[in-house]
Formats: C-alpha cells, structure tokens, sequence
C-alpha cells in the first residue's frame, strides 16, 4: 500500500507529465469543439489535500464560463471526510486555442467544517493542464496552493486533483 506521500508524488508526476505533453504539442492546433467563443464546461474530480502531515483524498464538481479563448470563471465544491471548500476562481489560460492548454488559476474559498457553521476564508492558486480527449471531452490535472486568510497558523494546504469534464 503506497504511503500519503507516495501518493502525493504521483500526483505532482501526472500534472508534470501533462503540462509537458500540452507544451510539446504541435503549434497552431485549434482546440476541438472550441471556435474561440463562449463556451461552458462542467467536470468532476478527484483530490488529495495535503496540510502538515495530514492528507485527506475527496471529490468535487467544477463548473467554467468560459468567456473568451484566454479567460474563463469558474465556480467548484469539494469535500474531503468532514471539510467542504467552495471556491470562486479565475482561470487564464496560456495556450488558448489549442487542444492542450496550461492555465493559471486562483481566486477566493471558504474552508467549512460539515455544516459551515465554522468557516475559514482561503485563497487559492495553481497551475494545471485541460488535455483534450475527443471534440468535447477533457482531462483535467491541476495543482493549487490553498492560504487561510484568517484562522489557523498560516497553514498552507497543497490540493492536487485530477478531473474529467464536458464542453458544451
């Protein structure tokens, strides 16, 4: 059985191994389904939250307006065991129009325990990968920094995740 930091590893290996297909790819492809317009996209996820020596594996669901080919808005909530985290980001995209794209994103979150009556206010930010899998389809690794704002010792959380998702 791998350990939590093994596991860890593997995830930061897959988001390297992504982001190095996606740079490598062949300049000038159009990304398939998109015409450079308004696009919207839906997509779920897993991840492993890593705080300390603490590491939790949850799930979540991302929703993205994708307003121009090089900027997007994007809502998501996961959970892992009893902590929810809504996020609110914006995502800038670094290879727009092509089928394998780099991005950065960040924004506000809100960490809660179970019923959110205790909230924390975060900010996030990260760098991930959108790798096409078809004319609609996507693959999604990503890695993103998560900071208290207010609360706990400065604790910062490292979140990994991986999704698939839909345009349309």
């Amino acid at each position: 059985m791998r350990s939590k930091r093994q596991t860890t590893t593997a995830w930061a290996w897959t988001l390297l191994l992504a982001a190095s297909v996606a740079v490598a790819e062949e300049p000038g492809r159009a990304r398939p389904g998109s015409s450079g317009g308004e696009t919207w996209q839906i997509e779920l996820f897993v991840s492993t939250l890593t705080a300390r020596s603490v590491t939790e594996g949850g799930f979540g669901l991302r929703s993205a307006y994708r307003r121009s080919p090089r900027l997007a808005f994007e809502g998501s909530l996961s959970r892992a065991e009893e902590i929810w985290l809504p996020d609110l980001s914006v995502k800038l995209s670094l290879r727009p129009n092509r089928r394998n794209d780099v991005y950065l994103v960040g924004g506000p979150g809100l960490l809660a325990i179970n019923d959110f009556d205790d909230t924390v206010w975060m900010f996030h930010a990260g760098l991930g990968a959108q790798i096409s899998l078809g004319k609609k389809l996507y693959l999604r690794p990503e890695v993103r920094g998560r900071w208290f704002v207010d609360g706990p010792d400065a604790v910062t959380v490292a979140d990994v995740s991986v999704g698939l998702g839909w345009r349309f």
